[in-house]
């Protein structure tokens, strides 16, 4: 038996058995994914919207009743005048008087969106974790819920280790929730613009606190399910620091290098061209840092000897 847990478009029919005259509900049509009245409501018409590779299991499934006089129960697919497929589930019997079959009942009942997230689910379960699992950077996976709700569905071993959240303590819960300050940091509306839109983004260099975690963080954000975002993060705190500080060494041997008056100093690249050249430079052969970088030393004498030849 299949259970449909979720609300689900459905509509009735009725098909006579002693004039073949078929008849359905108005929301059968919308099902097919046609106006109301715009279809002659036939049998053959019917047939015409079953997959294909489906027709066989819908014809052996609807002699069933007549054989057993039993309730059936199947899903199979339809596809609609505009190429999508949905997903239905049938369930039909036989309606008798004085034991004889009179009337063919059934229900029609739209379950695409429950089939897809059952396949959907299971894709997740049996093949995200096998790969996200291995990732050597922080990955979170929220499902997006309207109008602007993010629920955490995933996090991987990574995630934990650079934030330190006991991922299993929240899944389920929303996002603003988990990061309390995330909303007025903007990363929540950056995130919820993913969902909506379908167009991923980087993230540089965010900071964020709360009373759980702080520090800067590279962020991908991108749109792997109509319904669903992957959040892929690096904590690159220690990286930012380091650049700091190296900033800072340079900023300050420069300095140094700039009050030094007594020594000739350059700095070269693999290609012998000039990158750096301080005071006593200029005053030694005569050109500016300004005329020196990006020649060879090599150049500058070379002009020189022109110039005394001249």
């Amino acid at each position: 038996m299949y259970y449909i847990n979720k609300p689900v478009k459905a509509g009735h029919w009725s098909r006579d058995l002693k004039t073949g005259a078929l008849s359905f509900s108005d929301s059968i049509y919308d099902i097919l994914g046609v106006s109301i009245g715009s279809m002659e409501v036939n049998e053959k018409n019917f047939r015409e919207f079953i997959h294909p590779d489906d027709l066989s299991i819908f014809m052996e499934e609807f002699e069933k009743p007549m054989k057993t006089n039993s309730e059936v129960e199947f899903v199979h697919r339809m596809v609609c005048p505009d190429g999508s497929i949905k997903t239905v589930f049938q369930q039909a019997s036989i309606v008798r008087k004085n034991n004889e079959p009179v009337l063919f009942i059934g229900t029609i009942s739209d379950i695409s969106k429950q089939r897809g997230d059952e396949r959907e689910n299971e894709i997740f379960s049996n093949i995200y974790p096998e790969v996200l699992h291995s990732i050597p950077t922080g990955m979170f996976i929220y499902r997006y819920k309207e109008p602007d709700q993010l629920i955490l569905l995933y996090g991987n071993p990574y995630a934990h280790k650079l934030t330190g959240l006991e991922v299993s303590d929240y899944i389920g819960k929303e996002f603003n929730e988990i990061w309390p300050n995330a909303k007025m940091t903007g990363i929540t509306d950056s995130y919820l613009k993913v969902a909506k839109t379908g167009e991923g983004i980087e993230l540089e260099d965010i900071y964020y606190s709360d009373q759980h975690l702080s520090g800067a963080f590279r962020i991908f954000v991108f749109r792997i399910a109509p319904d669903k975002i992957a959040v892929a993060f690096q904590n690159v705190t220690k990286v930012l620091k380091d650049e700091d500080s190296l900033r800072i060494r340079i900023a300050q041997l420069n300095a140094t290098l700039e009050n030094t008056t007594s020594v000739a100093i350059q700095w070269y690249d693999e290609n012998a061209k000039v990158l750096y050249w301080n005071k006593p430079s200029a005053l030694f052969y005569g050109y500016t840092a300004e005329e020196a970088i990006g020649k060879s030393l090599k150049e500058l004498t070379l002009t020189d000897e022109q110039e005394q030849k001249g």
